[in-house]
């Protein structure tokens, strides 16, 4: 059973709306994890912006808060599922 969830493409990502913030060029990304077989948000799914070190967790329904630079790095890990990552533009 393991094995089938990590081979399946488990996320999508749902980026909601970007907000400016503090710096002229961060924004910030309001997102949900979404099981792609249940089609379910993921509780507990670690987020971390490589560039800031920043790591922030889902919530019980998947959503999640975080800030980034236009070409930062975003890492999306969980125990169980594969691996993910993007470029934020």
């Amino acid at each position: 059973m393991e094995e089938l969830l990590k081979n399946k493409f488990w996320i999508l990502l749902l980026l909601t709306f970007s907000v400016s913030t503090l710096k002229a060029q961060e924004k910030s990304i309001f997102g949900k994890v979404i099981d792609s077989t249940t089609v379910k948000g993921v509780a507990n799914v670690n987020i971390l912006n490589k560039r800031s070190g920043e790591i922030v967790v889902t919530n019980e329904k998947g959503d999640f808060y975080l800030r980034a630079l236009a070409s930062d790095s975003i890492i999306i890990t969980n125990i169980g599922y594969e691996r993910k990552g993007f470029k934020w533009d």
